[in-house]
This record gives C-alpha cells, sequence and structure tokens, in this order.
C-alpha cells in the first residue's frame, strides 16, 4: 500500500508560519494513519504541530512518488500558534521548506481554487 504523507502550508494572515525541526525550516507535516481519514489527519497535524485548529482547510496540490503520494493543504490560522513558529512573508521563504521547496509553495498556492477566485 502507498504511504500518504501530509504537507500543510500553515498561514497566519499574509505570513507562513514555520517550524524548526532537526536544524531546518519546515511546515507542519505528517502522515496517514490507518483507518484516518484525509481531513481529520491534517487537521491532526495542524494541531499536533501548531497547538490550534485550523478551520479552513482547502487541497492546493498532490505529489506522486513511487513511494509515497503527499497531499498538500493550505491551512489558515485564526489562532495565534505555540511554540514561538518563525514567520515568513510571501516570497521570502527558503529553497527547501520539510517536504516542500519554496518555489513549488507559491506555485501550489497560485493554482489553487480560491487562489484563482480571488483574482476573478
Amino acid at each position: 500500500m502507498t504511504r500518504v504523507l501530509l504537507a500543510c502550508i500553515a498561514m497566519s494572515g499574509n505570513q507562513y508560519v514555520l517550524y524548526e525541526r532537526d536544524g531546518a525550516w519546515a511546515f507542519p507535516q505528517g502522515e496517514l494513519r490507518a483507518g484516518e481519514v484525509v481531513p481529520d489527519a491534517m487537521r491532526r497535524v495542524v494541531e499536533e504541530w501548531t497547538g490550534t485548529r485550523a478551520p479552513k482547510l482547502e487541497l492546493v496540490d498532490l505529489l506522486s512518488a513511487p513511494d509515497a503520494l503527499t497531499l498538500v493543504y493550505r491551512a489558515m490560522l485564526t489562532e495565534e500558534p505555540q511554540d514561538s513558529p518563525r514567520r515568513v512573508n510571501r516570497m521570502e521563504l527558503p529553497e527547501k521548506v520539510g517536504l516542500l521547496a519554496g518555489k513549488h509553495v507559491e506555485e501550489a498556492l497560485k493554482t489553487s481554487l480560491a487562489y484563482k477566485l480571488t483574482r476573478a
């Protein structure tokens, strides 16, 4: 069975919310557990990393590899994240952010339906 990885582009307002893990910056990420449905799993991952709930989740991309499928969501945080995360303005992302490349994040968001509707 293919592993399903979850990556979450966490945002507070117009800023990205990043966390330092093992000497590198990352968005909240995790793995789908047996018996979990994807939206519940993504909410769990966001809450584990940020200490908050993400009332608005949007699937913005999926990445396929031979050994895993990565679902990329955007989470709009409405509460202040815990553990003093690093906030990064748009277009100032590091080259690599956990499972994602910084440039890929912006491209995924630009092609999302919500982005297209706000620009219409």
